[in-house]
């Protein structure tokens, strides 16, 4: 089978994950087919591409110009396509490939598509226009695409609802990196130094980058108006201030609010190193508004962590009772969830490991569902 796999605009967070492990993935599960894969610049996807042992490549060195990304997709990556002449198409972006014949199963894990404007948190008019454009582009994809790839029943309920799909969908979960789980003897045992100015307060863990639809500005606002309840609490986070304009800003409003001793940006952390912040935290901390598929509950659950998060449909079908839940728009409800914690800690983790192996599956698991899907749709 040839199969055209397109991530080029997998660039962030979890999307690079998807991106690199499905590539791997694939190629060790399915070695003989033969791949076409574009992959963005810069990310190290190179790595994933040498391990593939039959395949041709095409690198977008995205600038961060629209007209760049335009210019690639409609015109230079349909013509490698069809250069390629592929049995069916795999586009890991959201997006359907346009001005090609071939048959395109789609993966959306993009949750803007499906969620309303109360859950883009503080956005900007900018992503606000952005994302409705993409609405738009994606429901005319949906016409033309074979069929749809989702990570949760929400998502596929949610599309069918906001979009009138009624098409073929397939609900395949993520994954939890081997590298995640496993980590190294020293970062197992040895406390990270970036923690070292929180060492003595109970840290809660809010392990994502910086997007609007994370919320992470209603931690500034809950240590503000809550910090004498929240006296012997921390945050730790992890996002790249140099992100975006928008990740400087927070960094440095943290800093000029006088919070800097309460709430830690470490910046992104490595995966192998993940197992020793959520050894030495006392909870994972996620306020996110929405979500199409977050691995970092599961990564909590393995790691016998208790769950505070949003209390909204994404994460319910996820982390089930194994987690405990606050409004994400009431800094009250949030303060009292991290206060109520200790007394359903124990419970929480008990729970939170048997879902973990109800859940969770390997990539390899995820791998043979996708090359199934593949093979239904592929030209015969």
């Amino acid at each position: 089978m040839r199969v055209a796999l397109i991530a080029h605009g997998l660039r962030a967070g979890g999307g690079i994950s998807v991106g690199k492990n499905i590539i791997s993935t694939l190629s060790r599960i399915a070695p003989k087919n033969k791949y076409f894969i574009s992959v963005p610049g810069g990310l190290d996807y190179q790595a994933e591409l040498r391990d593939v042992p039959t395949c041709e490549s095409s690198i977008f060195p995205h600038g961060g110009q629209l007209f760049h990304r335009y210019i690639y997709e409609a015109h230079t990556l349909p013509k490698e396509i069809n250069n390629f002449q592929p049995d069916v198409v795999l586009c890991l972006g959201n997006i359907a490939i346009r001005n090609i014949l071939y048959p395109q199963v789609l993966l959306l894990h993009n949750p803007y598509y499906v969620y309303s404007t109360k859950h883009y948190g503080r956005a900007s008019l900018k992503l606000r226009f952005l994302v409705g454009l993409q609405r738009k582009l994606f429901s005319k994809d949906l016409s033309s695409i074979k069929s749809l790839l989702c990570q949760t029943a929400t998502m596929a309920k949610r599309v069918r609802s906001e979009y009138g799909y009624d098409g073929e969908i397939f609900t395949i979960p993520n994954a939890v990196s081997k590298d995640t789980l496993t980590g190294s003897e020293e970062c197992l045992y040895e406390f990270p130094q970036a923690l070292r100015k929180v060492r003595n307060k109970r840290i809660l863990f809010c392990l994502t980058a910086f997007y609007s639809h994370k919320n992470l500005e209603v931690i500034t606002d809950l240590f503000l108006r809550k910090k004498d309840v929240l006296r012997d609490y921390a945050v730790v986070l992890t996002f790249n201030s140099s992100q975006s304009a928008s990740a400087q800003r927070f960094d440095k409003k943290i800093k000029d609010l006088g919070l800097g001793d309460v709430i830690v940006n470490v910046g992104s952390i490595p995966q192998k190193d993940l197992a020793a912040y959520f050894y030495y935290c006392h909870a994972l901390f996620l306020p996110t508004l929405m979500e199409s598929f977050s691995s970092t509950y599961l990564e909590a659950m393995s790691f016998g962590r208790p769950i505070l998060t949003s209390d909204l449909d994404f994460a319910r079908e996820v982390c089930g009772n194994s987690a405990a839940y606050f409004n994400p728009w009431d800094v009250t409800s949030i303060a009292d969830a991290i206060i109520d914690l200790d007394a359903q800690s124990e419970k929480l983790v008990k729970l939170g490991n048997l879902r973990a192996h109800e859940f969770s599956k390997k990539w390899d698991d995820v791998g043979e569902e996708i090359i199934g899907v593949l093979e239904k749709f592929a030209r015969k």
